[in-house]
């Protein structure tokens, strides 16, 4: 039962509103799902020109608490070329060896793509933690624990690595030596399934479309009676709607230095 008051009137209503799990099998955007209800509510209270005035969804009052994600990984993924994050040329035109002392700081990004194929999108920032793969976490400590889960279908995050390159190259004398470094890189790609948990009340307001700040009323509802309308599930008195999708890292894990000889035309 979802509970609608306006700015003049307090009163339960009980609602037939038809479940709309339309979007049950792909991503809902939860905010239009909310608002469309709020606006076929506002009539039972006379809030008038509901389509037309501007609406307000209130989060404050609701929390998503993320579960502990299921990873599928997926096989024969491609491994990406090495990154080059250094290049040097030595010409050592004398008949005596010489040595090049090489000190420097590269960095190299690691990326997380992540995709979500069912569950719900909103336009705000959904701040989910989605822990990392377990291959992930032992390979690279670049993303920390986990990966953020934000309000877009696709994310992409992209942090930097850093690589200290401190050694001494020989130059033999009539040659030149040239020095390279690169980073060997390593892609994990796979599903996930993550169930988040939510509840509290979900706050429309809805302002007048000529008078800004002017409230002409508001409609509330708790999530557990208004989101299984639109595919969350409810199971001992709690919503779960679970986020499915896939996720791309690709991050450093070896410093690679490749010194050839070339000898000099005199």
């Amino acid at each position: 039962m979802g509970s609608v008051c306006s700015s003049n009137d307090t009163m339960m209503l009980d609602s037939t509103v038809t479940e709309d799990k339309s979007s049950s099998k792909g991503v809902a955007d939860l905010e239009q799902l909310v608002r469309n209800w709020a606006v076929t509510e506002a009539p039972k209270l006379n809030i008038r020109n509901a389509k037309k005035a501007r609406t307000e969804i209130v989060w404050d009052r609701v929390t998503f608490t993320s579960s502990q994600a299921e990873w599928n990984p997926t096989r024969g993924v491609p491994e990406p070329p090495n990154v080059t994050i250094y290049t040097s040329s030595f010409c050592n035109n004398t008949d005596e060896r010489a040595e090049h002392t090489v000190r420097v700081e590269r960095t190299s990004s690691a990326t997380a793509t992540t995709n979500i194929s069912r569950g719900y999108t909103a336009g705000f920032n959904l701040g989910l933690s989605l822990g990392l793969p377990h291959d992930v976490a032992q390979a690279t400590a670049s993303y920390g624990r986990s990966v953020t889960v934000d309000r877009a279908e696709t994310t992409t995050r992209e942090l930097a690595q850093s690589w200290s390159v401190d050694t001494v190259i020989p130059s033999p004398a009539g040659v030149r030596t040239r020095a390279t470094v690169q980073v060997k890189e390593q892609r994990w790609n796979g599903t996930f399934t993550l169930p988040v948990t939510i509840k509290g009340m979900i706050v429309v307001n809805f302002f007048d479309q000529n008078t800004p700040g002017n409230l002409i009323g508001t409609v509330e509802a708790d999530v557990l009676t208004l989101l299984p309308r639109f595919g969350a599930e409810v199971k001992n008195n709690k919503v779960t709607w679970t986020l499915r999708g896939t996720c791309d890292f690709e991050f450093g894990v070896e410093q690679v230095t490749k010194i050839d000889h070339e000898t000099l035309m005199r």
